[in-house]
């Protein structure tokens, strides 16, 4: 669920991590499945420029569905995103370190509310999105 949403941004409390020095920068956030979907889009493998995701396996979409929907479903892996190639729609603030490593920080993600660009590209899990968002969760 959104921390707070202000204006046409939705904040989300967030761990921000680096593997390395030089490499590059991770956030480990939660966020509801409905609220993803919005914010995201699938890359996949059929398009031309680019492409991450295969097409969605009906079986493997029915299977995970009637698998949240039992009560005592958990999805113990996350789902892998990559921030669009529009700036300005993912920010990071409140950047606060955590220990003396310079590699990992406790910040807030802000995402930015568009109807007509969603900033993330789902690289993967989109069957375990898709299985939650058409199951009868709410």
């Amino acid at each position: 669920m959104p921390m707070n949403t202000k204006s046409s941004w939705l904040g989300f409390d967030c761990f921000i991590f680096r593997q390395s020095k030089k490499g590059p920068e991770m956030a480990v956030f939660a966020i509801d499945a409905y609220t993803l979907q919005n914010l995201s889009t699938v890359s996949r493998i059929a398009d031309e420029k680019r492409g991450y995701q295969r097409i969605v396996n009906p079986r493997k979409l029915a299977a995970i569905r009637r698998y949240v929907e039992t009560p005592e479903a958990v999805l113990p892996t996350g789902i892998v995103l990559a921030t669009g190639d529009k700036p300005g729609f993912v920010k990071i603030v409140n950047r606060q370190p955590i220990g003396e490593t310079g590699l990992i920080w406790s910040a807030k993600l802000e995402v930015k509310l568009n109807s007509k660009y969603k900033p993330f590209l789902i690289i993967d899990g989109q069957h375990r999105l898709y299985g939650i968002t058409s199951s009868m969760l709410s």
